[in-house]
């Protein structure tokens, strides 16, 4: 999928504990995610992947906190262009709202905690 965005997109932890993401398709280039609702507080690691469901790439980004919290949230990062390929930038007019509106609420993943064998 990198490929037919042309340009990586970089996930960061910030040192005030929140998520960012730099998108060099989009002004300006890095956008905060702290602002999407359910975004844990004190994020102390990053994962990011970009997927394609059906037609439409996805970032997947999955955050972990100090306190252990497992959360991912998906952002739509483009509308196909028809006929020469690509896809329209978020903020874009005919691409997908930008940063963070095309963002889906944060969803805790948090895994249980694993009891000691008896």
């Amino acid at each position: 999928m990198a490929y037919l965005l042309l340009e990586p997109i970089t996930a960061s932890v910030r040192s005030d504990g929140t998520a960012r993401i730099r998108d060099p398709r989009t002004t300006p280039r890095w956008h905060d995610l702290s602002t999407v609702p359910g975004h844990p507080t004190d994020v102390v690691d990053v994962a990011a992947t970009v997927l394609q469901d059906g037609a439409l790439p996805y970032l997947h980004l999955t955050v972990q906190n100090s306190a252990g919290q497992v959360s991912w949230t998906k952002c739509l990062l483009g509308r196909p262009v028809p006929v020469t390929g690509g896809f329209f930038a978020p903020g874009t007019p005919l691409g997908p709202p930008a940063y963070p509106a095309n963002c889906d609420k944060f969803t805790n993943e948090t895994p249980p905690d694993e009891t000691p064998p008896a």
